[in-house]
């Protein structure tokens, strides 16, 4: 028992990372021998890498860089293997959550730390499927997370803020090179330490934020120091950063669309819509508790004329955008700025024709409320300032794209870890000065969190009880019937064919969504494909009739050749010139499969 209590926090690591081991086996290649979509391109492109092939220039995807070089990595320990890949992401998820419960150890009893690690896994576990931008990911937000509360808040010696600034934003820059949108922590923690310069009127924090910007940079300048080495720095930008804005292009209402998506998607899991509840319950006590420092702000003389000036500011770039944008109508953030234009200056003419006297005495400071409040550690306000911060800006990362994917909800962890926190310390506090409810607020802490994990442990049973995955018949064939020098064209997301089959494509679209995404690039990139594919002719090709990405769609050569004339668009000169040199040989897993002609 006395061994026990000693080396109580190593223990409970252990079965947490047994648990989470547990779960990942359930997405390895023993029971994943087929990637999914987005795997599969990892780990070609990840190949690749390792065959000295150059991100971008010679292998083309619309994601940041890291998770490619993450990919090569595991591929590289692994010889090879995914599995590499699959030890690789589960050493660095063990490592996460034992840093997330390390840092909870520090503020809360070790059986609250725990559950509270141990439930953020296994919500988030539900929705994912290995080797996913966003998995990689937690890592980084949990690293960051806990720099900033074990390191940064502390400020324990002369050179612990400015050196735990400076890794918080290695740490983001990693974070923002495998997609832009996840970076709602180093927004959040970012948006704090404005907070807390402007709180405590402390100049040397805006040195920190230097700081954290100055980590953010480095990782990023590595990366276009690399590419520029390679002479990849323009596919890097228009591949890594500008198609993506044509990916997420929406209008106000599609927006507004997938707003709700986030909504309901959420709802259908306990845990994430109980952080719904609690960013709407905080959000409304925090704003009942401003009602008196916004009426005595707008009473101020200068407020109507701020107030005026953001108001004629964002109708002029509203009219900017019109007059010189090269996109027709009106998008998202041209409605977004309609919207608060016209709310501004609406608000300039209430307090104009206000009546009211303007008081000449100040009632509220809300720095001198804010500068009263306890911002440590151990302190739940911390963690719900920062939860009501990263929340709506979870929500707009999730939905900007106007697609919902189960796997983008990966990033609500760390929400949902600041509300759980933040929560569970406001009722210890409670249970503390009340101390006839203490043994009440425990129980129902304790029973809240045992109910919660009762899904996702019967979901991880069920799957690991289930049957093994598939073997890949196409892959079983173009295995048979090429050699590892033929190359083969994949016409479709399934980029895992050439990871498992190990031969590579004629083109470095080696699956071809940019060819159909609406932008300036579409015609260039069709034309690449195809001077490719003639200059280095697959011998197969596998169409996977892709209703997103048609191709041959099983049409015979006749009504091919009819419908795509050799002097027609880029796309339609590529399909006249396999109709011509291909033949059809066989279907397998609904995929036709067509032969070079000799």
């Amino acid at each position: 028992m006395q061994f026990l209590k000693r080396y109580k926090f190593a223990f409970l690591v252990f079965f947490q990372s047994i648990i989470i081991t547990s779960g990942f086996i359930t997405f390895s290649p023993a029971y994943l021998p087929v990637p999914h979509t987005d795997s599969g391109i990892f780990l070609y492109i990840g190949s690749q890498i390792l065959k000295g092939k150059v991100l971008y220039l010679q292998n083309w995807d619309n994601k940041q860089p890291l998770v490619y070089f993450l990919n090569a990595l595991g591929l590289w320990l692994g010889k090879g293997s995914p599995w590499g890949v699959w030890a690789l992401e589960l050493g660095l998820f063990i490592l996460a959550f034992a840093l997330l419960f390390y840092l909870l150890r520090k503020i809360l009893p070790p059986v609250y730390g725990f559950f509270i690690s141990l439930l953020s896994f296994l919500t988030i576990f539900q929705i994912m499927s290995g080797n996913y931008t966003e998995e990689y990911a937690i890592t980084f937000q949990a690293g960051l997370m806990a720099i900033f509360f074990l390191g940064y808040l502390p400020d324990r010696h002369k050179y612990s803020r400015p050196i735990s600034a400076l890794i918080m934003g290695i740490l983001s820059g990693a974070i923002f090179c495998l997609k832009q949108t996840y970076i709602d922590v180093t927004i959040t923690i970012g948006i704090f330490l404005l907070f807390s310069a402007w709180v405590y009127k402390n100049k040397t924090i805006l040195l920190d934020i230097l700081w954290y910007f100055l980590g953010f940079a480095v990782v990023n300048l590595t990366f276009l120091i690399y590419f520029i080495s390679h002479n990849a720095a323009q596919d890097y930008i228009v591949d890594a950063y500008l198609i993506n804005k044509y990916y997420s292009s929406q209008v106000l209402l599609e927006w507004l669309h997938s707003l709700l998506q986030v909504v309901v998607f959420q709802n259908s899991y306990p845990l994430l819509f109980i952080t719904d509840c609690l960013w709407l319950t905080f959000a409304l006590i925090v704003l009942v508790k401003m009602v008196p420092w916004f009426k005595q702000i707008f009473l101020k003389q200068t407020s109507k004329w701020i107030c005026l000036g953001i108001g004629i500011a964002g109708s002029l770039l509203f009219l900017f955008s019109q007059i010189f944008g090269k996109e027709p109508g009106i998008g998202l953030l041209q409605w977004l700025l309609i919207f608060f234009s016209t709310l501004f200056l609406g608000l300039t003419a209430f307090l104009f024709f206000n009546k009211k006297k303007t008081q000449t005495k100040t009632e509220i400071s809300l720095r001198q409320v804010a500068n009263s409040i306890n911002w440590s550690p151990s302190n739940p306000a911390i963690y719900i300032f920062l939860g009501l911060i990263d929340f709506p800006i979870v929500f707009a990362a999730i939905s900007i794209s106007g697609r919902n994917f189960p796997h983008y909800y990966i990033t609500c962890l760390p929400c949902l870890f600041f509300f759980l926190t933040g929560s569970i310390l406001w009722l210890n506090c409670i249970s503390k000065e009340k101390k006839s409810s203490a043994y009440f607020i425990n129980c129902l802490i304790i029973a809240t969190m045992i109910m919660g994990c009762f899904t996702p442990l019967e979901v991880i049973i069920s799957r690991i009880s289930g049957r093994k995955g598939w073997q890949s018949q196409t892959v079983s064939y173009i295995d048979s019937v090429t050699k590892p020098e033929d190359k083969i064209l994949v016409w479709g997301w399934e980029s895992g064919i050439y990871f498992l089959a190990n031969r590579e494509s004629p083109t470095r679209y080696s699956f071809q969504f940019a060819a159909y995404l609406e932008s300036p690039y579409q015609t260039k990139i069709r034309n690449t494909i195809k001077t490719e594919i003639e200059a280095d002719p697959p011998l197969y090709i596998v169409d996977t009739v892709d209703g997103g990405m048609p191709f041959i769609q099983g049409q015979n050569k006749e009504s091919c050749l009819k419908a795509n004339p050799a002097n027609g668009e880029p796309l339609q000169a590529i399909l006249n010139y396999v109709c011509s040199n291909y033949e059809y040989v066989k279907s397998l897993e609904n995929y036709n499969i067509y032969r070079r002609i000799q």
